[in-house]
């Protein structure tokens, strides 16, 4: 009984220490390694080039994904990265508090790399901690908070210094350091398998690569080409940019449908389309600034939501959840990569062209998105259809206990069985106790071993 109610409480996904770690470590990147604000801020204080740093950065984040992906296949061992890199990551970062730029490529290329391996270890907890039928939840509720810390981070190093910024990104990760040693409790919770198609599966996760990198293009070509324009407006882009972006990722958690949501993706297609237009077409203005940032700033939130909940659903489908990561989080990164080089090349080619360059990677996007929709919609339902074959010594139970049976092993909570067999949730709780009497078991763990032997 005591790990049904343990993972009935997990619902509170504010209380989840991956889900902590993961918005941590997401606002770090963001904020520093990955385009960060602070970066830029802190390059210009110096008068040093950083476009060069930058790509570095980028390059030396995937090195560390796919590091990741392929050496951190193991919970202990996701929990050992997780201990010993954090800590390398804020002595690199110290670095930056003292003007030694000749090293600063070296040091922001070790923090990117460690950086990428310490978010694919995050893929182990979060599919050991967060049940599949919370993980969209979890996914918007990391990127909000991930995306606050950045914005806060980004104006205390415009308005107040640089070496408070740095400080205060010294206290984020000291934070997820803290919260890594706190990883036992997670490390030693009971998991089940989930029934996937894994060939499936990889066909999803390739073409979900291939998706999040087009929608990547289009984020470099806009953050190299559309913010420089509203510069004059710092006081003004330097948070308001957040209020749409969390409006619209707020607006997907309420969505309760899975086919709802993915039919916004289309219309994300449209906006980024819509916005793009407006920024070629209006002047420089601060209402300009609002329409503009309003529509792409929803649309990218939309994008980002929906793929990374997509990412954290696809966790049951392979033992080593930090290949899934890895996949994934390349993908953006090379995609952006890509989308910078079509930027800087855009001061040799027409404004028309570049917005007819845009438009084609946007309908390449329309052409992936049914595709990839089908592949998930697919694994989703393989999910549920999930049978247990019941040995000849479980002819005790009668028919209701062995839905429960079955539904509790695919990680259903009370309420969710209670919901989906028409039930209250107290007379679920009875049925439990009858059948772990029938079969002599005290746990969810035993039950799961007593079935599938």
């Amino acid at each position: 009984m005591k790990i049904f109610i343990t993972r009935k409480n997990k619902c509170h996904l504010k209380g989840n220490v991956s889900v902590m770690i993961a918005s941590l470590l997401g606002a770090w990147i963001i904020s520093f390694p990955y385009e960060g604000q602070l970066l830029y801020t802190l390059a210009k204080s110096y008068g040093v080039e950083c476009t060069a740093i930058l790509d570095i950065s980028l390059l030396m984040l995937v090195v560390g994904l796919v590091a990741g992906g392929i050496f951190v296949r193991t919970i202990q061992m996701a929990k050992n990265v997780l201990i010993i890199s954090i800590p390398v990551c804020i002595l690199l970062t110290i670095t930056f508090f003292f003007n030694t730029y000749s090293i600063w490529t070296i040091t922001l290329a070790g923090c990117a790399a460690t950086a990428g391996v310490s978010i694919t270890a995050c893929g182990h907890f979060i599919k050991k901690e967060v049940e599949p039928e919370n993980r969209f939840r979890a996914a918007a509720e990391i990127l909000i908070y991930m995306f606050f810390i950045k914005m806060v981070i980004s104006n205390i190093s415009l308005y107040i210094s640089i070496q408070a910024g740095i400080a205060v990104i010294l206290f984020v990760l000291g934070a997820a350091s803290f919260l890594s040693l706190k990883l036992l409790n997670v490390e030693n919770k009971k998991s089940f398998p989930t029934a996937f198609d894994k060939k499936k599966g990889m066909k999803a996760l390739l073409v979900l690569f291939l998706f999040v990198m087009i929608v990547a293009i289009d984020f470099g070509i806009m953050t190299q080409i559309v913010n420089p324009k509203y510069n004059s407006f710092d006081w003004l882009t330097s948070w308001y940019w957040l209020l749409p972006y969390v409006a619209a990722a707020y607006i997907m958690i309420r969505i309760r449908k899975a086919e709802n949501r993915s039919n916004v993706l289309y219309i994300a297609v449209g906006m980024i389309g819509f916005g793009f237009l407006l920024f070629l077409i209006l002047d420089q203005s601060i209402t300009s600034y609002l329409i503009v940032n309003t529509v792409m700033m929803a649309a990218w939130a939309i994008y980002d939501v929906f793929w990374w909940s997509s990412l954290a659903g696809m966790l049951e489908m392979t033992k080593n959840p930090a290949t899934i990561f890895s996949v994934g989080f390349s993908a953006i990164m090379i995609g952006v990569l890509l989308g910078k080089v079509v930027a800087e090349n855009s001061l040799l080619i027409s404004d028309f062209t570049l917005y007819v360059v845009t438009m084609a990677v946007l309908c390449s996007t329309l052409v992936i998105l049914p595709v990839l929709h089908r592949f998930l919609s697919s694994m989703i339902k393989k999910n549920a259809e999930l049978q247990v074959n019941f040995p000849n010594n479980t002819d005790l139970l009668t028919d209701r206990e062995r839905q429960i049976v079955a539904l509790a092993l695919k990680g259903r909570t009370y309420k969710l069985i209670a919901a989906e067999l028409h039930l209250s949730e107290n007379t679920v709780k009875t049925h439990i106790k009858n059948i772990y009497s029938k079969l002599g078991v005290k746990t969810k763990a035993e039950l799961y071993s007593y079935i599938m032997e």
